[in-house]
């Protein structure tokens, strides 16, 4: 059976968000320690392990070494990323809704949600994320173990309500078809 709709996460906005804040991180850190040498003091260490001035790295080594940081784990930041993002996937069908859990490249878990147990849908915009228009859809469900489900980085998750909620309708309608043919039925049933 072919879905009626997917829909993925924007794996460059997310892929962007997460070097940001890992550089941002670094950066931080990188300030910190170059800074340091002139807040702390630092002469007990040098006692402690026979350490002279010219033994300890130059403030442009420092800054150097922090700016490759940077550069490594931006990279390593955008590989994870990308490769988590790119294979997530939300498979709206006419009557469920599959999720692939995955870390990295592996599909860990896929997890078949029935549409007859959406009880609302919501699109929502928090944090750092909402900055570059990427947000959640929470899904609320009933007779579950899980009672929601969220549908993460989205851009613009507002947009995909409506059609979520035309397949909402769409199999409520069916269900009160099917129960007024059953009751039809029924009736006719009883009557004979």
């Amino acid at each position: 059976m072919e879905p009626a709709f997917i829909i993925k996460p924007n794996v460059k906005k997310l892929c962007t968000i997460n070097i940001i804040k890992v550089a941002a991180a670094v950066a931080i850190i990188a300030v910190v320690v170059t800074y340091s040498r002139y807040i702390f003091d630092f002469s007990i260490f040098k006692d402690l392990l026979d350490i002279t001035q010219e033994d300890l790295p130059s403030t442009g080594r420092l800054a150097m070494n922090f700016i490759a940081a940077i550069v490594l784990t931006g990279l390593i930041t955008f590989a994870l990323t990308y490769m988590s993002a790119s294979k997530r996937q939300y498979l709206f069908y006419q009557d469920k809704l599959e999720i692939d859990d995955n870390f990295l490249i592996f599909n860990i878990n896929k997890k078949e949600i029935p549409l007859t147990n959406v009880v609302s849908i919501n699109p929502e915009k928090k944090g750092e994320k909402a900055f570059f228009g990427l947000g959640k859809i929470v899904i609320q469900l009933t007779a579950m173990e899980e009672k929601s489900v969220e549908l993460e980085d989205l851009d613009q998750p507002e947009y995909y309500v409506p059609y979520i909620q035309k397949l909402l309708d769409q199999i409520k309608e069916q269900m009160r078809s099917d129960y007024s043919f059953n009751k039809k039925i029924d009736n006719t049933l009883s009557e004979i």
